[in-house]
């Protein structure tokens, strides 16, 4: 198979070299044009153009041209497109010794090379690439007809901006719900799914005011953060807006709803333990906004069966943040538990004193019985010592025997949460409590 040979020419526009988009409806003859919002994921990813060839009237076989891009920004591939009779022509590509990309596309068998896009781009944009718009330059563009004469032929150069990379901004609140004058940190985070740290600035609003002095600088980790204890009462929208910088566009985070109290407990403490029958004192801080004139009543409810909550003072009128007021919690406990019996305890409480009232009734029986018959006087012996054997062993059975086991019936043990309220008017707070009984 010959290829035809490409002459040069540029007397009449027969045919036209135009970039479109791959996803694009609309076809711009003798131009190019490269839409910036293409380039969906900034300064990496790629880019999808295609070249459309349009013949406005002549027969082309053949056409050649080269692409003069800048290499260290951009890198591009291409591949066949997909005009009229794609099945009949062959694409050709070769890397010019200036590095310029030269295409050569013909028909085969000198087949009419049809309307629509004859070359496939796929535009890499390098990650080290500066925002700015790259020029992709047509130069000299050929065509010839399956006799292999000249057929004019135009390309126009064109352009592809590189944008900025999208950014995105988080928000988080260290303390959420807090209490009118506590300190809270807000902490914005700005990153991109396309790769890299942003830099630059945030800046905090609530509502439409900003908070603190001003814009706050990004760390190296993309992160900024603003402390502040002025806000008030009520449920203020708290935003995070990033300037953006050379290689990141702009981002607001998604509002945060801070919510202000008048009142409230700071966390209680963790991990507490007590044992059954003993008690627990733990302390409970609270805090009123300066000027609330708020008075609390304390009460625990849905503590452990069996225990009492104690408060240090009740009522209580909390101060203002940062120190508050503290005021103790003693939690009561139960215990079922008894202390053990003695192992040699008598089982009845006359053992001892029998024994001795045994004694002196045998030796009074024996001075009776001294005058009284021999045989009489062994019978009575007998019997005496009968019955001090019988006191014996009735008061020594019991001694070793094992107490019974006993259901225990104090505060359950394990892990257990309640709730401590505080109620003042119309206004309650709460901060709920953990204690494991041991």
């Amino acid at each position: 198979m010959t290829r035809p040979r490409l002459l040069r020419g540029n007397v009449l526009v027969w045919a036209v070299v135009a970039f479109i988009f791959a996803s694009g409806n609309a076809l711009f003859a003798a131009e190019v044009s490269i839409n910036p919002s293409v380039s969906t994921s900034g300064l990496v990813g790629n880019v999808a153009v295609s070249v459309l060839y349009q013949s406005q009237g002549a027969t082309v076989s053949a056409l050649q041209f080269d692409l003069e891009y800048d290499r260290s920004a951009l890198t591009i591939t291409a591949t066949a497109g997909t005009s009229t009779n794609n099945a009949s022509k062959t694409l050709v590509t070769s890397v010019l010794p200036n590095g310029d990309t030269r295409f050569l596309i013909f028909g085969v068998n000198q087949t009419v090379i049809g309307d629509g896009p004859i070359v496939n781009l796929t535009i890499q944009v390098n990650a080290n690439s500066s925002v700015a718009s790259y020029s992709l330059g047509f130069l000299n563009a050929a065509a010839s007809d399956s006799a292999g004469q000249a057929v004019p032929i135009a390309a126009l150069s064109g352009s592809i901006a590189i944008t900025r990379k999208v950014s995105a901004t988080a928000l988080v609140s260290s303390l959420n719900p807090e209490v009118a004058g506590q300190s809270v940190t807000f902490t914005a985070t700005v990153s991109s799914t396309a790769g890299g740290t942003p830099t630059g600035t945030v800046t905090f609003f609530k509502g439409s005011t900003a908070l603190g002095t001003g814009a706050v600088t990004l760390n190296g980790s993309g992160v900024a953060t603003l402390s502040t204890s002025v806000l008030v009462v009520g449920s203020p929208s708290i935003t995070a807006s990033y300037s953006g910088d050379a290689n990141y566009a702009a981002s607001v985070s998604p509002a945060v709803t801070e919510t202000v109290n008048a009142a409230g407990f700071a966390p209680p403490a963790t991990g507490l333990t007590v044992t059954a029958g003993q008690n627990l004192p733990t302390n409970l801080t609270l805090y009123a906004a300066a000027g609330s004139g708020l008075n609390f009543t304390l009460s625990c409810l849905g503590a452990p069966a069996k225990t009492t909550c104690l408060f240090g003072s009740n009522p209580v009128a909390p101060g203002p943040p940062p120190n508050g007021t503290t005021v103790q919690m003693t939690l009561q406990t139960s215990s079922s538990e008894l202390p053990p019996r003695p192992s040699n305890r008598a089982p009845r409480p006359w053992g001892t004193l029998g024994i001795f009232t045994a004694l002196a009734a045998i030796l009074a029986g024996t001075n009776h019985l001294r005058h009284a018959p021999r045989r009489r006087l062994a019978f009575g012996m007998c019997v005496a010592v009968f019955a001090l054997a019988s006191i014996l062993i009735s008061c020594g059975g019991g001694g070793a025997g094992s107490s019974p086991t006993l259901p225990y019936t104090g505060t359950p043990k394990g892990p257990v949460t309640f709730t401590v309220n505080g109620t003042s008017g119309t206004t309650t707070i709460s901060t709920q409590v953990t204690v494991t009984v041991q």
